[in-house]
């Protein structure tokens, strides 16, 4: 029996998207799990990051053990992850993508949350200070 799971796509903003279906989990980057997690996916060359040069809020761990790193809350990864399982792909008479109508509600709270996004630095010079002394980190913790 060939039972197929769908794929579904999730936006997590900058032109950036990720297939529901594969994402394993959604963790915070400044918890102490969440800075190991990357660390390790740094070092092994696993890494991707989806920030566009923004503050990292979050990291998502893909089933091929992949880490990408996002700009945005782990509540809105899990809002937009929900919304990606909750709505069906549609397409017109034409074969064009026609996006389903979603909850208003949470289109705004994403909307402010962008604006967020707008206003913050381009570069976080922690982000990058912590990234040049990363050796002086031990994995003994």
């Amino acid at each position: 029996m060939n039972t197929m799971v769908p794929l579904r796509f999730a936006s997590l903003g900058f032109d950036y998207v990720v297939c529901v279906s594969k994402i394993w989990m959604v963790i915070r980057f400044d918890s102490k799990q969440g800075y190991k997690i990357y660390r390790a996916a740094k070092r092994d060359d696993r890494f991707v990051d989806f920030t566009f040069h923004r503050k990292t809020k979050s990291l998502i761990v893909m089933d091929n053990n992949t880490v990408i790193g996002c700009a945005f809350s782990v509540g809105t990864v899990y809002r937009r992850i929900m919304r990606a399982c909750n709505e069906a792909i549609v397409f017109d008479n034409r074969d064009t993508f026609v996006e389903p109508g979603a909850d208003e509600e949470l289109n705004d709270i994403e909307a402010m949350e962008d604006e967020q996004l707008e206003e913050e630095p381009v570069v976080d010079e922690e982000d990058f200070a912590d990234d040049m002394d990363e050796e002086e980190y031990s994995d003994d913790e």
